[in-house]
């Protein structure tokens, strides 16, 4: 256990001011609680905190606390403990990026709730869980195993969710550690049930890593940032690669959404059916389901290397979106075999499909 937290410590860093964190020590923790007990201990956004720890990390800049509760690092800037009065900073932070409230709310309190069939929610909206979709579903997932390497030492899973398939699993299976991030607490707590001690747990935001550079042997970042806001996005594929080693590769699962003309013509229909749904539900709120998630795609050409730095290459991980497999695939339409078919065109001509199917792979190593 001594070994594994040393490996935290030379992992990450203090989101705000990026330097080396620590563990306080068992006197240091007894004077923090005690302060907590009575009140003196605020938030870094002046809110108050009334957990008693058995483990926080401080910075060694302004001393700066950060705590750790069920194993997990929290590592979002607002959750800062101040440990003395440090105005300087608060006033230096107006405007700081305090994090997505929205992608929050929506996953602690509906995505990662699971349904009566023992499904996340997010599976349940978002994905297409029926028997005939199953092994296309499945082929895709472990499409990205191809790309990663067989071992290392630290797995970034940036934006882990739960890690709600098993295919998911697969990907670190040969990792010492699989390092999650994600903005949800309650994500963090279902995949710390998953992997335990091979797990190192962050509550932090991909687009401001607390993660040291050149750390990470390989990194994924799956169907997410899509919903981090626009002026964001560039940021977290900045991030992840800043945070990778020589050599070490890097995968981000997108979506062309809107941008996708394809597939947008073929599923027309469903799409006309929502925004009529919804409309409804604009008159009846008390019809709405979940809370609103944000998403915004950009083209094929926003990512580009003057843009980030770095380059991409493009590749499929699903040519088609899941209204287009709920509309044309069906057993009683043999949708077994099409999407089998549907495959095997995606693996002749994956660089075809990754730029006109809707979820492109997206490609790219740490230079030397």
């Amino acid at each position: 256990m001594k070994t594994r937290k040393n490996d935290i410590l030379n992992l990450i860093t203090c989101p705000i001011t990026k330097s080396n964190l620590r563990y306080l020590t068992t006197s240091e923790l007894e004077v923090l609680n005690n302060k907590i007990a009575k009140s003196e201990i605020v938030s870094i956004k002046g809110n108050s905190f009334d957990i008693q720890l058995t483990e926080a990390l401080i910075s060694d800049k302004f001393n700066l606390i950060y705590p750790i509760i069920n194993d997990i690092c929290y590592l979002l800037p607002k959750h800062a403990l101040i440990n003395e009065n440090y105005e300087n900073i608060v006033d230096s932070l107006d405007d700081f990026n305090w994090g997505n409230q929205m992608l929050e709310t929506f996953y602690d309190e509906f995505g990662w709730l699971k349904t009566e069939n023992n499904q996340y929610n997010d599976a349940a909206v978002f994905e297409d869980l029926r028997d005939v979709s199953k092994s296309y579903i499945h082929d895709c997932h472990m499409r990205l195993k191809t790309f990663l390497p067989k071992s290392g030492k630290y797995f970034l899973d940036a934006a882990s969710g739960p890690i709600q398939f098993d295919e998911y699993l697969e990907y670190s299976k040969n990792f010492q550690y699989r390092v999650c991030i994600d903005l949800s607490s309650r994500a963090l707590n279902e995949a710390r049930k998953k992997i335990g001690d091979k797990g190192i747990f962050i509550l932090g935001n991909i687009a401001n890593m607390p993660i040291q550079s050149a750390k990470i042997d390989a990194a994924i970042s799956l169907n997410t940032i899509y919903h981090i806001p626009k002026e964001q996005q560039v940021d977290a594929f900045k991030e992840i690669y800043r945070v990778l080693t020589e050599k070490a590769p890097g995968l981000i699962i997108y979506e062309w959404g809107r941008y996708s003309h394809l597939i947008n013509l073929f599923v027309l229909p469903y799409k006309l059916n929502n925004h009529l749904n919804k409309l409804f539900k604009v008159f009846n709120p008390n019809n709405l389901a979940q809370p609103d998630i944000y998403f915004h795609a950009f083209n094929r050409g926003y990512f580009n290397e003057r843009k980030l730095g770095f380059k991409l290459k493009t590749f499929v991980w699903r040519s088609i979106s899941v209204p287009f497999m709920k509309i044309y695939i069906h057993k009683w339409l043999f949708g077994k075999s099409l999407l089998k078919m549907i495959y095997n065109i995606e693996e002749k001509f994956p660089q075809i499909a990754g730029n006109v199917g809707e979820y492109p792979l997206f490609y790219f190593e740490k230079s030397a």
